[in-house]
C-alpha cells in the first residue's frame, strides 16, 4: 500500500490527551513561539498514541496535578518546567505522585480541574 493510500489518522483526537495538552502549564514557554508549540503537540500526541498513554491517562493526569504543586515548577515563574514529551517519556508523572504522597498533602481527593 502506498503511504498517500493510507488513511489519514487524527492522533490528537483521544480526549485523554486534549485534556492533557489543556492542564499543562505555559509559565515557563513564554519564550517559546506559537509554531514550536504546534510542533511540540503534534509529537507529543504522537508519542501519546504510540505509547498508549491513553490507557493510564488518569494517573498521568494525577502526577501532573501533582507536578504542578511542587516547589520546583513554582519557582522562577516555572522557569523549570520540562517539556511535555520530555515528561512524558522520562514517566515523570510517577515521580510527582510519589514526592506529593511525602508532602503530607492529600492528594487522592484532589479531583482533577483542568485549567
Amino acid at each position: 500500500m502506498c503511504i498517500r493510500d493510507r488513511p489519514i489518522v487524527d492522533i490528537e483526537a483521544d480526549p485523554a490527551f486534549a485534556a492533557f495538552w489543556d492542564a499543562w502549564p505555559r509559565d515557563g514557554c513564554k519564550e517559546f513561539p506559537a509554531y514550536a508549540r504546534k510542533k511540540d503537540r503534534f509529537k507529543c500526541a504522537l508519542g501519546w498514541s504510540n505509547s498508549n498513554f491513553g490507557k493510564i491517562a488518569d494517573e498521568i493526569m494525577r502526577g501532573l496535578v501533582a507536578a504542578k504543586r511542587s516547589k520546583a515548577w513554582k519557582s522562577d515563574k516555572g522557569k523549570y518546567i520540562p517539556l511535555p514529551m520530555t515528561w512524558l517519556n522520562g514517566r515523570r508523572w510517577a515521580d510527582a505522585i510519589d514526592n506529593d504522597r511525602t508532602s503530607g498533602e492529600d492528594w487522592e481527593n484532589t479531583p482533577y480541574t483542568p485549567e
